[in-house]
Formats: structure tokens, sequence, C-alpha cells
């Protein structure tokens, strides 16, 4: 009989960023969502994934336009008073939290991504829909 189990790949953010959708992340499947559709997860816990190329996927797909290590300086200087969508994922401050720390109103066509890299590290993807 085959197995199921599949390796995962991992990588730092590249050119984009995709969410799967709800019912993919209630299946658990998230290693197999990496090597089905050839993406790397940035990291085990985060559920999201990266690529050099877009490609189609069962979920939100978003064009990486910069990233940068979690930093009250620079969020305060770039984000503060801002509009853009916000979503943590295996981050350890909620959105709302984020939000009224640094005034992003929700909104707008940007989206900002609180994650933990591949080096366990606290960063924020800025992305645009793909």
């Amino acid at each position: 009989t085959k197995s199921v189990s599949q390796q995962a790949h991992f990588s730092e953010v590249k050119d984009f960023l995709y969410e799967p959708n709800a019912a993919l992340m209630k299946s658990g499947l998230f290693d197999w969502i990496s090597t089905e559709y050839n993406i790397s997860k940035l990291h085990s816990n985060s559920h999201l994934y990266t690529s050099d190329k877009l490609i189609g996927f069962p979920g939100r797909r978003f064009k990486v336009t910069d990233s940068f290590l979690f930093s009250k300086k620079i969020l305060t200087k770039r984000w503060g008073n801002k509009k853009a969508h916000v979503t943590t994922r295996n981050f350890k401050t909620s959105v709302e939290e984020l939000r009224k720390k640094f005034k992003i109103k929700d909104g707008g066509d940007t989206y900002l991504f609180f994650t933990t890299n591949i080096e366990n590290k606290l960063v924020v993807l800025v992305c645009t829909k793909a």
C-alpha cells in the first residue's frame, strides 16, 4: 500500500503567497498541499505557501511586494494610520492588537501577513491580490 505521508518543501518567501481555502485547512493535509502544488511552506506551523511563479490554487493568491522582519519602528513608519487587510498565521499577536497598536485601518488593496518564517523569525509580508 502507498503511504499518503508527503514531505513538504520549505523556503523563504518568494514572489507569490498562497493561503489555502477553508476546506483545505480543515483537511489538515498541509505537507500534501506543498507536494501536490509544488510550492514551499514558509514554516511548519504557518500553513502559508510560496512560489516563484503564479499557479492555480484552491485558496487566496497574492503577489508579494515586500517582506521584512517584524519591527515596531518599520511598521509604525510604513503602515501607521494606513489601510490594509491584516492576517496572522503562527504569530504571537492578534489581528485586533496589531491594528490598534499600529493604527492600521481595515480595507484597501494591501494585505499584511504577520507570520513566522523558516528561521523562526517573525516577519511581515506585504501583498496585493494576484
